[in-house]
């Protein structure tokens, strides 16, 4: 009976400390932070719903206050560092009547909330805990308020690569904060510098490829000391950080690539030509330049070492490095290019940077510009004009077949719409129609590419062809019908994609499909009689010419 008492009170005392309402369940009766100690533990079960500001919280939700008087020019840090609900926050500052927002989020765990009071006067903030959907919980709250205000400064790495492989760094002060002096020191050991007013100070040199970090601190107040990010040199910059200092590079008669000339980003500095006319991030270019011997070129960066081996390049032409203009299609991610279009004997500069914006890389590489051999003179048939003509097979084994090749084939002008594919690089040929119906065929496609297109045209010359509808074809195999005995018709033939300079052969075969066998209807049905056989190879070429007589499938008529 007395465990049952215990347990029974036990129960009874959490029931009453859920009940009960926190002292501070309004914002007049907001518990002062001032007088607390930080972290502090905090609960909403119990506490009613006033209204408060809320960044998300669904009404009714249990809401606690919190409040900290802040002077002018202090700076207070506060968070809620975990809670056991799905707590909103809302910070604001003025009084409960009339306020003003600092901020107001939802999820607010480990979420540290930095505001400097730079109203002119002393604000009282207030920090309010409300719920999602009405939940409720406990939480804890850390503080600070830091009665000064950090100094501000950027930092400047200049380059000291006339005295050596080295770098200074200019401590660019612009606000002193709350201060009225500072003390300005490296990671280094280098002597302090001093300011009482914003300025520049310099600090170095120090070795390339040594991480420097500063420390900037308020005299008056420790607590206001920043710290600066690594300030670092990876090298100096290269000869030919800019376009002016292009490395001339030696233009390979082929694509053996016998003459490279070596690179490095190390060092390398952001250009002012456009950085918007490529993708990647052009903060470490560095540039070369060659002559054209011809109209395309195949650009290659090889033996990529460092400390990225993404990189981009593009190229670029002008009559001087102050009147650039990008070359189209000369970006490129992939380290291998082939720009065309180009002028023999000009001028044309390469930019090679690290695709990425992550400073001080220092990647290795070399450039070669390789020369594309010239493509082979256009085919006889490169137009309709020149259209070779086919001997139609009279069955449909191909004992005659043309060859082809779409080698140095360039676009014609006849409809580019009409089928699929591209017809950049198509050839023709031509057969005058035996019959209504005829089989093209493709055969032995290899080269470049085995993926082919070809189709059918008809017309009075070259000048007037019109598609043979259902002509189109992907495959290479193809049964044109609804022709007309002695017309002659063109056979178009060409790549499926749009890469140039393909290479792709092939043989062309025109068949003609086998008449019906004589019993190819019910009507004209063979008779047998019992006994009679009819061999498996007659049977199976019957049945292959043979038509569906009135719907049924093919088969071979039969009277018995």
């Amino acid at each position: 009976m007395k465990k049952f008492t215990l347990f029974f009170a036990l129960i009874l005392s959490v029931f009453l400390s859920y009940g009960q309402v926190p002292p501070n369940d309004t914002c007049a009766t907001a518990i002062d932070l001032g007088t607390q100690t930080s972290p502090l533990t905090g609960t909403t079960v119990g506490a009613l719903n006033d209204n408060s500001p809320t960044c998300g919280g669904t009404d009714p939700a249990p809401d606690v206050y919190y409040s900290i008087l802040v002077p002018s020019g202090s700076t207070l840090t506060i968070a809620q560092t975990v809670s056991s609900h799905d707590s909103v926050v809302s910070i604001f500052y003025g009084d409960c009547a009339a306020s003003t927002a600092i901020r107001c989020f939802d999820d607010p765990d480990d979420s540290s909330t930095v505001w400097p009071n730079t109203t002119g006067s002393d604000q009282t903030v207030y920090f309010v805990v409300d719920g999602y959907a009405g939940a409720s919980g406990t939480f804890t709250l850390v503080w600070s308020v830091i009665a000064c205000s950090n100094a501000v400064a950027t930092y400047t790495i200049v380059p000291d690569c006339a005295n050596g492989a080295q770098f200074l760094v200019d401590v660019n002060v612009t606000s002193l904060g709350s201060a009225t002096s500072l003390t300005i020191s490296d990671s280094v050991g280098s002597p302090s510098q001093f300011l009482s007013a914003a300025g520049i100070v310099t600090f170095g040199p120090f070795p390339n490829a040594s991480p420097v970090t500063f420390t900037i601190a308020n005299d008056q107040d420790a607590s206001c000391t920043v710290t600066s990010a690594p300030q670092n040199l990876a090298g100096c910059p290269p000869a030919n950080d800019d376009c002016s200092g292009a490395i001339a590079l030696t233009v390979n008669s082929d694509l053996l690539c016998t003459s490279v000339t070596s690179g490095s980003v190390a060092g390398a500095t952001a250009s002012t030509t456009s950085a918007l006319a490529c993708f990647g991030t052009e903060d470490d270019d560095v540039w070369f330049s060659f002559v054209a011997t011809a109209t395309n070129h195949a650009v290659s960066l090889r033996n990529i070492l460092g400390s990225t081996t993404d990189l981009y390049h593009s190229l670029w032409t002008g009559a001087d490095c102050d009147n650039l203009t990008l070359v189209p299609n000369s970006c490129s991610d992939p380290n291998t290019s082939n720009p065309s279009g180009l002028t023999i004997g000009t001028t044309y500069y390469l930019r090679v940077y690290t695709w990425g914006a992550l400073p001080n890389q220092t990647s290795t590489f070399n450039v070669c510009i390789g020369t594309n051999p010239p493509p082979p003179p256009p085919p006889a048939n490169d137009d309709c004009a020149g259209a070779l003509t086919l001997v139609v097979n009279s069955g449909a084994t191909c004992t005659n077949i043309t060859a082809g090749t779409v080698a140095g084939a360039t676009a014609s002008n006849q409809s580019t719409t009409d089928c699929g594919g591209t017809e950049d690089d198509d050839v023709w040929f031509s057969f005058v129609a035996t019959g209504a119906s005829h089989l093209v065929s493709l055969l032995n496609v290899a080269g470049s590419t085995t993926d082919m297109y070809h189709s059918l045209w008809t017309g009075a010359d070259c000048n007037n062809l019109t598609l043979v509808a259902g002509s189109c074809s992907d495959a290479n195999n193809s049964n044109p019908i609804g022709l007309t005995v002695g017309t002659t018709y063109y056979l178009r033939v060409y790549t499926w994609g749009a890469v140039p300079n393909q290479t792709s052969t092939f043989n062309v075969c025109i068949g003609t499909p086998l008449p019906p066998p004589t019993n190819d209807n019910f009507v004209n049905a063979i008779a047998l009689n019992c006994g009679d056989t009819v061999t498996a190879d007659t049977a199976q070429a019957t049945i292959d010419e043979a038509t569906a007589p009135n719907g049924f499938g093919c088969d071979i008529d039969s009277k018995n």
